[in-house]
């Protein structure tokens, strides 16, 4: 992948795992003075380590370790010694007898501070007598996990309404389908191994959900007043770290006794709630609708080479969708449209009355709602306020109308939308998605238009009479029967006005308008 310069984009990982240490060390060879029989560099060449500090048991002397490159193969190379350890293993217990801890997390060595030993040692195994102690604080090395990267998870939210309080109930479910995940069907071997590698994979996102230094909070776009977490939420880390923990503890059943249960579906759910304070609060009447998981660690126990190469080792956002209905269906796109619907009116009677009678939040979705993965893509959904104090006032004033009769009240009319929801098909070959088709309706009668117009129009009139054709005539033919067909779907707008007022005339007023 190349970026705007034509720059390869780098992609770093994780080189040690987590609760391992590793150093490195160049060796660069002296020079015997007088010349010896045996270089005394070549017989003092391996080095042993050991591991010290408060908090961890002190261990012994490791075996010797030999340098694992000769750099350019010249006498004068410097040697290169590296190895990597375990350190978590080392956590001692607290006891006066100095054990080990019994089961340590991988995490528990952040913020403590160890010590490496080294000494050197000839090629038949005698150490020198002095060493060398280089005291360090573990950091964070690992980047954060959220929903999205965990197999065989799917996660969404909804919206709903809270009896009796002036707040809307915000909730995200988590479920975990076992159906979803198959060993490859190329992959050799015993398929223990592979549900032992996802239990070992899910092991170790529940023990980062468990880590003291992991927070996670439940935030929306909905909180005004500054900050978007969501109050009322229980502790989100604690509900993810059991989640996880239980899928681990399933994965690793199968890998051991090779028996899936059924349906293997195991499930969380995280909620919160959104006040009517905090919708009045909004700086916006359109607000785009997000919400997300927020995991974050201090920034201070995060390497900082690892924090500038990887930023989620500091800060991750899981997106979540909203709940079309359709979650791990295995026919998606059958339920989008019904859902959508459903999700919208739960959403809009979890918030009417916000800012008192009359006031509701509306859902709006973006036209040509499409998959993206950029970080500039607009948002599918937003939320639109309509208040006459706190939001988009609307207000009907009879003896403004045309027409206007004292004592009498005007019949609203616009045009019924052609489709309530994005339609997808395939034609002449042609496969077309999530297409608003009123949108392009509307773009047909304004290119339209556009040739109808003085400039374009008068040019095509003046070639007809040239070559003897008709085609301004037969466009002008067009307009006149797609005005006289579109008016067809005037409709009253306000739900009590239903067969009241003159349709053939608000019909006939459109036709004109348009023609």
């Amino acid at each position: 992948m190349l970026d705007g310069t034509g720059q390869p984009v780098l992609s770093y990982s994780q080189s040690l795992p987590t609760g391992y240490a590793g150093f490195a060390m160049d060796w660069t060879q002296g020079t015997d003075s007088p010349d010896a029989a045996l270089p005394v560099q070549h017989l003092y060449s391996l080095v042993q380590y050991a591991v010290s500090g408060t908090g961890f048991i002190r261990s012994d002397w490791s075996l010797p370790v030999g340098p694992t490159g000769a750099g350019d193969g010249s006498p004068d190379a410097p040697w290169h010694t590296q190895q990597t350890l375990p350190l978590y293993r080392f956590l001692a217990a607290g006891s006066p007898d100095g054990s080990p801890a019994p089961d340590p997390s991988p995490y528990d060595i952040v913020g403590m501070t160890a010590t490496l030993a080294f000494r050197l040692t000839d090629l038949f195994g005698n150490p020198l007598p002095d060493s060398h102690a280089l005291p360090f604080a573990p950091l964070y090395t690992d980047p954060l996990s959220g929903p999205g990267d965990w197999p065989g998870v799917e996660a969404c939210y909804s919206v709903s309404p809270l009896s009796g309080q002036d707040a809307a109930a915000l909730a995200i479910t988590l479920a975990f389908h076992l159906d979803s995940l198959e060993p490859p069907h190329a992959s050799p071997g015993d398929p223990s191994a592979y549900w032992t590698a996802l239990a070992e994979r899910y092991g170790a996102i529940a023990q980062q959900m468990a880590d003291a230094g992991t927070h996670v909070a439940l935030e929306t776009t909905l909180m005004g007043g500054g900050s978007p977490v969501v109050e009322g939420s229980p502790d989100a880390k604690s509900v993810l770290a059991a989640f996880t923990a239980r899928i681990a503890s399933l994965l690793a059943g199968i890998a051991q006794t090779g028996t899936r249960p059924s349906p293997g579906v195991i499930s969380a759910a995280l909620d919160g709630v959104v006040g009517f304070r905090d919708i009045v609060a909004l700086t916006g009447n359109v607000v785009e609708l997000e919400v997300w998981l927020h995991l974050w660690r201090d920034p201070d126990r995060v390497d900082p080479d690892v924090q500038a190469k990887m930023p989620a080792a500091v800060s991750l956002t899981a997106t979540i969708p909203p709940d079309w209905g359709g979650l791990y269906s295995p026919t998606p796109g059958r339920v989008r449209a019904s859902g959508s619907r459903n999700f919208a009116q739960g959403f809009e009677q979890a918030f009417a009355g916000f800012a008192g009678p009359g006031s509701i939040l509306k859902l709006a979705q973006r036209s040509g709602v499409g998959s993206g993965d950029t970080a500039n893509q607009v948002p599918d959904l937003w939320a639109v306020r309509f208040s006459d104090t706190a939001g988009i006032g609307i207000s009907f004033h009879p003896q403004a109308s045309p027409g206007f009769s004292p004592g009498k009240s005007p019949v609203f009319f616009a045009l019924a939308p052609l489709a309530t929801s994005a339609m997808s098909g395939t034609v002449d070959e042609i496969t077309y998605g999530d297409i608003d088709i009123d949108a392009w309706a509307l773009d047909y009668l304004v290119a339209l238009d556009g040739v109808l117009s003085a400039e374009v129009g008068t040019a095509l009139a003046l070639l007809d009479t040239r070559y003897g054709t008709t085609h301004f005539e037969d466009l002008l033919g067009i307009k006149t029967r797609l005005a006289r067909g579109v008016v067809q779907a005037v409709k009253q707008v306000l739900a009590d006005q239903q067969g009241m007022g003159d349709a053939a005339d608000a019909q006939e007023r459109l036709t004109q308008a348009m023609l």
